[in-house]
């Protein structure tokens, strides 16, 4: 019993720390500037079938 509630219990408060670390690089990284959100000028798409 007390292990699997550690275990949800470590899952939770590692994925709490990874979104507020998120959000700090986001507000206030690198000297109170932020960081925007990266979004990437070129997508993949998968190459056509010729058949």
């Amino acid at each position: 019993m007390y292990e699997t509630y550690h275990t949800m219990l470590f899952g939770l408060l590692r994925c709490v720390g990874i979104a507020s670390q998120i959000v700090w690089e986001l507000t206030e990284a690198r000297g109170d500037k932020g960081m925007p959100i990266v979004r990437p000028k070129y997508v993949y798409t998968w190459p056509a079938v010729k058949g």
